[in-house]
Order: C-alpha cells, then sequence, then structure tokens
C-alpha cells in the first residue's frame, strides 16, 4: 500500500473526527489540559486494535451477526472507550465537574470513530476509488461516527448526573450507562446491517439522539446546585 493511500486513509478519518472535537469541546465550561484530551483521543484510537481482536475472539463461542454477537461487540467497544477516558482523564484532578466526564468520554469516542474511518478508507483508496471514500466518510461522519458520541455521551450523562454522589452511586451509574451505550449501539448495528433501506430513518434517530446528549449536558453544565459543590476527594487523585 503506498504512502499517499496511508497518509489520504489518515487525515480522511482523523480531521471529521477532530472537527467534532472542537465542537464538544465548546461545551466544556473550561477547556481541559490539551495534553489529556489528545491523550484520551489517540488511546480511543489506538484501542480499536484490542477491539478487533476480542471481536474476533467471540467467533469462538458466538455465531456472528446474531444479536448476541451484536451486543457483545458494543459491549466490547463500549467498554473500551470508557477505559480509555478513565486512564486518561477520569481518574485525574481535572475532572472537576459534572460535565467532565463526558467530554473525555465522547473525545475517547471520536478518537474510536477516527481509528474505524481510517481502516474503513484504506479499501476504496487503495484502489483509487475515491468516490467511494468521499461517500464512506459522509456517511460514517453522519452515522458511525455519531453513535460513538452519543453512546459514550450516555455514559459520560450517568456519571454527570451522579457526579458528587458516593464512589457506590457512581459505580452503579456506570454500569447502567454502559448498559444503556451498548443497547443503543447494538440497536445501530443490527438495524444498519439489516434495514440499509431505512438508512435515513436510521441516521435521523442517530441525530434525535445526538440532540437529546446536547440538551441534558447543557443541564448538567448549567445546573448552579453541581457548581458549587465540590469534588469529593476520591475523584481529585
Amino acid at each position: 500500500m503506498s504512502a499517499s493511500v496511508i497518509i489520504a486513509s489518515f487525515l480522511g478519518g482523523v480531521i471529521p473526527a477532530v472537527l467534532w472535537l472542537e465542537f464538544w469541546l465548546r461545551e466544556a465550561n473550561h477547556r481541559e489540559p490539551r495534553r489529556l484530551i489528545v491523550g484520551a483521543f489517540l488511546l480511543g484510537m489506538v484501542s480499536i486494535f484490542v477491539a478487533g481482536f476480542l471481536e474476533q475472539a467471540t467467533g469462538l463461542f458466538l455465531i456472528e451477526y446474531t444479536t448476541m454477537s451484536f451486543f457483545a461487540w458494543a459491549a466490547i467497544e463500549e467498554v473500551l472507550k470508557f477505559s480509555s477516558a478513565y486512564v486518561v482523564g477520569l481518574r485525574t484532578r481535572f475532572c472537576d465537574e459534572a460535565i467532565d466526564p463526558a467530554i473525555y468520554l465522547i473525545t475517547a469516542a471520536l478518537g474510536f470513530s477516527a481509528g474505524e474511518n481510517i481502516l474503513f478508507l484504506f479499501d476504496p483508496l487503495s484502489v483509487g476509488d475515491i468516490a467511494k471514500g468521499l461517500m464512506t466518510i459522509t456517511f460514517r461522519s453522519v452515522g458511525a461516527t455519531l453513535v460513538h458520541v452519543v453512546a459514550s455521551g450516555a455514559v459520560g450523562i450517568a456519571i454527570g448526573f451522579t457526579f458528587y454522589k458516593s464512589t457506590k452511586v457512581k459505580r452503579v451509574a456506570v454500569f447502567i450507562g454502559l448498559l444503556v451505550a451498548t443497547l443503543l449501539h447494538t440497536v445501530f448495528n443490527r438495524l444498519i446491517i439489516e434495514g440499509q433501506n431505512h438508512a435515513l430513518l436510521i441516521f435521523s434517530g442517530v441525530w434525535i439522539g445526538l440532540i437529546a446528549v446536547i440538551v441534558i449536558l447543557e443541564k448538567i453544565k448549567s445546573s448552579k446546585k453541581l457548581s458549587l459543590i465540590k469534588i469529593p476527594k476520591n475523584l481529585s487523585h
């Protein structure tokens, strides 16, 4: 594979995700440290290789393209995105407001999506099918990428609403958030595989979910009660 194809695939996969990232960073009350944002994005991107290995491994005990396999694949990706955000940002002292977990989670999700985009672009660009490459990245930018954002945003919302609660409550919230994210991701993957004739309806549902995430995060961000309460010590290390 030529260097030009690799570069074009990389840029085509990363640029749309970075543009979306800039939008979400503006949702925060303050800019998070650049190194943490870059770290969460890159770790999310690299985690696609772990996801690929684990998803292939599910073939040892699950039949592919069944509800259970779709659920398992989605769960793997949601846990990896959460882990990327947790390792880089969620457990640091900079995660000090209720909106911050969602920002780190969405950043990791966009990194994960960028990695997927790069891989999806290799095939059409390697045979010189630029039109297919453009169509691929366009549909992924308004579809699969936003599914990752909505799913990880759901986890961030769950954490945000329990940000100042006890550790036990927060752990339950993370579990519920990951379960909701996995279910959303599962439904999208199954529909997009089996209902390609209804792509417009499916993408409309994704955008409705995106708007819901934005509205709810605005509520979390603007909550005076939350903004006046200091972060517990067990999240500041």
